[in-house]
């Protein structure tokens, strides 16, 4: 952690839980999980994070991740792809390439721009070896060249945005190629694997891909000094450039297509290679129905598995809401992203932390690290007040799994009890389970209102001489103890 692809570029404030679960940036679960090759994978990979998948597609995907996961060779030859070449390979990158406006060529000037360099050749040749008379020969040269000069003119402008669009995604044709043999190489057993092989192989990807970058190549060679004045005597920037363009609009959408491909096995070779470095994590259970997760021994993905504390818990018809009190630095906010990361794991399709999880189609709505901005004017509470309300909307379109830390904290302690309150009371009729943390006991007693089925439990810690210690264990009840004091004493601050 610290070291690999942070993500940061995928941020986005407005999304219901990617900041606060810590998605993106250092030491996310994006870097955790982003040992793709390209960046067409790496934004694959923010897609799922941050996109739920239907429980069709998540299933598949499980599939697929099974079968990848102990070819080990597979998904080192995929880190391989395009060795050599060591350009980023950004969706971007192509997208801005295929997006771009069309350039009419008309078929006149295709046909000119490739008769008409043989016309001078031959003509040299007839006027060297006396086929032709030489003044007859030189004429009709000067006259082919002009004749080249004035369509190179013509299409002058349209030549120099074919080339200089073409020049970044050339540089990743050889790294596309290679990973589109690798999707085609193995026979497989899962569906999923075997329709993105079948969509990289009607059209045939790899010949058509293959042809591009040739061209591509070939018109690099206008850039070889020795080259250089031959190159233009025959037309030879405005012929590929015609060629290129040609490409693009017979096989521009095919193309899409099949970065998309390379993309989703991108990132399942990644969530594979996960899956083979903790073969202990299963594959939840994605279940239809009503909003439901229940979890044993679940624990954070990013932590240290052999240190990491686990937890049993369970949301459903029974217990809809667990109220977590707790000590500072006890794991109230870890569990939180705890149990979200988990459930954005299971429903991109990968193996958790836990021994068994047990999870319905549930929309994730979080407020662990909501902000105040001096910029938009906007304090804390009005901030998690604003988060609040998205999360109430959400919940009447869908089930939805909320975690609140320290919930409508901004205000005072009669105000936060009765707003929160009906808070949880409009999630509950709305069919919503989740997790609220809270220092403020009185709120521990909206737990005693048999209606919003809310339960309390507690994490707690142990102070000796040498200061305090946490067992990061989620008990059932209140804690009334606070370490605050204790805390201020342990940093030096006289109390």
């Amino acid at each position: 952690m610290g070291s690999g692809f942070r993500g940061e570029e995928y941020r986005d404030e407005q999304h219901p839980y990617a900041d606060d679960l810590d998605l993106f940036g250092e030491g996310s679960l994006f870097e955790f999980l982003a040992v793709t090759r390209t960046g067409i994978g790496r934004a694959a990979l923010a897609d799922w994070l941050k996109t739920p998948a239907p429980r069709a597609e998540a299933l598949a995907r499980q599939e697929a991740v099974e079968e990848l996961r102990s070819q080990v060779r597979l998904r080192e030859e995929v880190q391989l792809a395009g060795v050599h070449t060591f350009s980023p390979c950004e969706a971007e990158t192509f997208s801005k390439w295929l997006d771009s406006p069309g350039l009419r060529f008309p078929g006149w000037a295709r046909l000119a721009a490739a008769v008409l360099p043989p016309l001078w050749i031959a003509a040299a040749i007839g006027a060297t070896t006396g086929a032709v008379p030489r003044d007859l020969g030189l004429g009709l040269i000067a006259a082919v060249l002009a004749a080249e000069g004035a369509l190179a003119w013509c299409f002058r402008q349209q030549v120099r945005l074919v080339l200089g669009a073409i020049v970044m995604p050339a540089l990743d044709l050889k790294t596309v190629l290679n990973l589109l043999h690798l999707i085609c190489k193995h026979p497989s057993a899962s569906p999923k694997l075997r329709r993105l092989a079948d969509g990289v192989l009607s059209p045939d990807a790899r010949r058509e891909v293959r042809r591009l970058e040739r061209r591509a190549k070939l018109l690099a060679w206008r850039e070889n000094p020795v080259f250089t004045v031959l190159s233009w005597a025959l037309l030879w920037g405005t012929q590929f450039s015609m060629a290129i363009e040609h490409w693009r609009s017979r096989c521009g959408r095919d193309m899409e297509r099949w970065l998309s491909a390379i993309g989703e096995f991108e990132e399942l070779t990644a969530i594979a290679c996960y899956g083979f470095e903790h073969p202990h994590d299963p594959f939840p259970e994605l279940i239809e129905g009503e909003a439901l997760l229940e979890a044993e021994a679940i624990g954070h993905p990013l932590l240290d598995d052999r240190t990491c504390q686990r937890n049993d818990l369970c949301l459903g018809p029974t217990i809809r809401l667990l109220i977590v009190s707790g000590s500072n630095m006890s794991g109230k906010s870890t569990l939180l992203r705890c149990v979200g990361a988990n459930a954005v794991l299971a429903w991109m399709g990968a193996p958790v932390r836990a021994r068994r999880l047990r999870v319905s189609d549930l929309q994730i709505s979080a407020s662990i690290g909501v902000q105040d901005s001096l910029l938009k004017g906007r304090s804390h509470f009005y901030a998690e007040a604003s988060r609040i309300r998205d999360t109430i909307q959400r919940a009447e379109l869908s089930p939805v799994l909320y975690l609140i830390d320290e919930i409508l904290s901004g205000t005072n302690s009669h105000d936060r009890r009765i707003a929160a309150e009906a808070v949880i009371r409009a999630l509950a009729n709305r069919g919503a389970i989740g997790i609220i943390t809270s220092h403020d006991l009185a709120l521990t007693e909206i737990a005693l209102d048999a209606e919003l089925h809310a339960e309390n439990v507690h994490f707690s810690d142990t102070a000796d001489s040498g200061g305090l210690e946490f067992d990061y264990k989620l008990r059932p009840g209140v804690l009334r103890d606070s370490n605050a004091l204790a805390l201020i004493r342990m940093l030096g601050i006289p109390v």
